[in-house]
């Protein structure tokens, strides 16, 4: 998959890029989203009535990959991403936040991945966390490469039995990852939740790549 992957009418992945107080940062997020090599994709931003700059950044990107919507007051994160993924017009869902940064060949990978199976409903990577200061080094090791406290992790997995190591190490930490590492069907995201009370087997499968 090469920068000269043609595009259809209709994008194959949509980057949902919620947005909040981010001028810092979005812009280097908004590059790297048009940088990647896999080059079928809508960049969907969301600001969340940002007071800085954030609107006028994003708003700033004439490439007619990048729409960009705004709330009409502070929603909150998860209305955010939500209004985002309803805006997707992609059938695959890629998470990026507004201070965080995609490799180049990340979509690439993940679109390969996703792919190889029609029961694959999500597919998370390895990522670099970049620490800002001396004191933020070791949190930024210990959580570079959560995914690696599963146990016979491989390229396709069952997502029930994943999930099952998560209820037995007693749910407290995410050994996925934050949404900016993660691609997901959108067939998943549309699927209803399951009861509190229940909990019954799925046919989705969970995919990783990357070291």
């Amino acid at each position: 998959m090469t920068a000269e992957t043609p595009r259809s009418p209709e994008p194959l992945v949509s980057i949902c890029m919620p947005a909040y107080q981010a001028s810092a940062w979005i812009a280097d997020a908004i590059e790297s989203a048009l940088a990647q090599t896999w080059q079928n994709f809508e960049l969907v931003v969301v600001d969340d009535g940002s007071t800085d700059s954030t609107l006028e950044v994003a708003q700033s990107y004439s490439d007619p990959r990048v729409r960009v919507e705004s709330n009409a007051s502070n929603v909150g994160s998860a209305e955010t991403h939500n209004r985002a993924i309803e805006l997707a017009r992609g059938p695959y869902v890629k998470f990026l936040h507004a201070d965080d940064r995609l490799a180049p060949d990340c979509l690439a990978a993940m679109v390969e991945l996703a792919e190889e199976d029609p029961g694959v409903g999500l597919v998370f990577a390895a990522r670099e966390v970049i620490a800002e200061s001396e004191e933020e080094v070791a949190w930024s090791t210990a959580y570079a490469a959560v995914h690696e406290q599963f146990r016979g992790l491989t390229r396709i997995n069952d997502g029930q039995a994943l999930f099952e190591q998560l209820v037995d190490a007693g749910l407290e930490e995410n050994w996925i990852g934050e949404p900016s590492a993660v691609l997901v069907a959108r067939r998943a995201l549309q699927r209803p939740a399951p009861s509190t009370s229940t909990f019954t087997s799925s046919s989705t499968s969970i995919c990783g790549c990357g070291s």
